[in-house]
């Protein structure tokens, strides 16, 4: 498994009320239909959960990582994947892109069902709730 550590991931937490959020995707599953304002190809998810922290499939190789959330701060401590090979070239641009975007998120916002995670040079993810 390939690692990066530390890798430190800041989210805005965007809320409905006036109130502060925790991190309100804790204990789902997304699958990502839009990535860098191209639709995504292959099945590509993220779950996060108090358990396992952080994972998913990349629609070529698995990954997860732990992560602790500190006020508005989401910090994955660790992001570790396999290094299977992909079935075409186009998914492996796009896993490439999506773990660049994924370990550089800076912000996040949930409108119903979707999950946007944006990153540092403002680049979106785009999740729909499984």
């Amino acid at each position: 498994m390939r690692m990066l550590l530390p890798a430190i991931v800041v989210l805005m937490v965007l809320a409905c009320t006036s109130e502060e959020q925790p991190l309100v995707v804790t204990g789902t599953s997304w699958t990502l239909t839009s990535i860098a304002g191209s639709q995504a190809i292959g099945d590509v998810e993220v779950e996060f959960s108090d358990e396992w922290g952080i994972s998913g499939w990349t629609g070529c190789n698995s990954y997860r990582g732990r992560y602790s959330v500190s006020g508005t701060s989401f910090t994955i401590e660790e992001l570790e994947w396999t290094e299977r090979g992909c079935p075409s070239q186009d998914l492996f641009a796009q896993e490439q892109m999506y773990l660049d975007l994924l370990v550089h998120a800076k912000g996040f916002d949930i409108d119903d069902s979707e999950l946007t995670i944006t990153s540092s040079n403002n680049q979106t993810l785009i999740f729909a709730l499984r």
